[in-house]
């Protein structure tokens, strides 16, 4: 199974509005034998999501993959993310009507 494969079935068994809010920088770096390494862009989110839904996540692989897993978040600065960036937050040519 590819890390994009497992991304996927991680997005499909986590609460919509939950992976919207929380996982949209998410990227699935390495899959080991006990843990899966998942990089996060934002130092805060990457905190968060540790301490809320780690275990969540761990054992939301575990079922995937049959086997006990430790989900292990790291952070990916920008540079280094494979997530396509989004746009800037205010357009150049932002007019008031």
């Amino acid at each position: 199974m590819t890390n994009e494969e497992l991304l996927e079935l991680l997005k499909a068994r986590i609460n919509h509005n939950t992976w919207e809010q929380w996982f949209t920088s998410a990227q699935i770096l390495d899959i080991q034998e006990k843990k899966v390494i998942i990089g996060i862009g934002n130092l805060f989110v990457k905190d968060f999501i540790a301490r809320k839904y780690g275990s969540l996540v761990s054992n939301t692989l575990s079922d995937i993959l049959s086997r006990k897993i430790t989900a292990e978040f790291t952070f990916i600065p920008a540079d280094q993310s494979t997530k396509k960036k989004a746009g800037p937050l205010i357009k150049k040519d932002f007019k008031i009507i």
